[in-house]
């Protein structure tokens, strides 16, 4: 996976800004001690968020405050949410820009995770040979 975020597979690709803001557990938890914890996403988006910016959420519920907060924000600022949701989708379904929900009972969270994890496989895949073209 981290082969995608050097430059793919293809040597003549420009490389491309991909972060992760659930990585830093030092950030998360200074900010839920000093803040709140439904802000750790989006005090961060504050800081490395740029203009029209792309941002992937995954919840199986959709209703983590902390991500409905950052979709939020993202919109208002001119950015682009994708949401990967299970369930019903909950809250973050009507906050995103684009969703994919895998619809399961509520509690069912095996197959939510399983079909994330197969989107996360088959985007990274596909990233390593076509990115070029975005």
């Amino acid at each position: 996976g981290l082969a995608v975020l050097k430059k793919s597979k293809n040597p003549n690709l420009k490389p491309y800004r991909a972060l992760s803001i659930t990585d830093n557990m030092s950030v998360i938890s200074a900010t839920a001690n000093d803040s709140d914890y439904s802000n750790v996403f989006l005090d961060q988006l504050k800081v490395h968020y740029r203009n029209g910016d792309i941002v992937v959420l995954i919840s199986a519920s959709g209703n983590s405050q902390n991500l409905v907060e950052a979709a939020k924000w993202v919109r208002s600022n001119n950015g682009f949410v994708i949401s990967w949701l299970g369930f019903d989708g909950g809250i973050l379904k009507s906050n995103s820009d684009l969703n994919i929900i895998v619809d399961t009972p509520k509690g069912e969270y095996a197959p939510v995770e399983d079909v994330h994890l197969i989107i996360n496989h088959v985007i990274v895949t596909w990233m390593h040979y076509h990115i070029d073209s975005l």
